[in-house]
């Protein structure tokens, strides 16, 4: 059964082995991907983008198709922390989705 798996958070200001929590992150992006998830994430962080990159490369690497199995969300006038996604589907502050085509 394929689930919609959302990972979000920061990695700035990490108190203590900041290099093993990316480690850690870029595991758990590489392992959504393996199990053929689907990784829903925010766009907008460290953590965001470092979950991401892994999640593409590994979907790259292993013949995956990183358009069907990542998906990014931000608000309209934020710029995108990365572009491993399907698309960046942005929110307006007023609630409504917008999906580019």
């Amino acid at each position: 059964m394929t689930m919609n798996i959302f990972v979000g958070g920061s990695l700035n200001n990490v108190p203590r082995e900041p290099d093993v929590c990316r480690q850690f992150v870029a595991a758990l992006g590489a392992a959504i991907m393996k199990e053929g998830h689907v990784l829903l994430n925010g766009c907008r962080s460290s953590l965001d983008q470092e979950i991401a990159t892994a999640a593409h490369e590994w979907l790259v690497r292993n013949g995956g198709n990183p358009k069907a199995q990542i998906i990014s969300y931000c608000l309209k006038t934020e710029k995108p922390i990365h572009r491993s996604a399907k698309s960046v589907t942005r929110l307006f502050r007023t609630g409504k989705w917008i999906t580019p085509s």
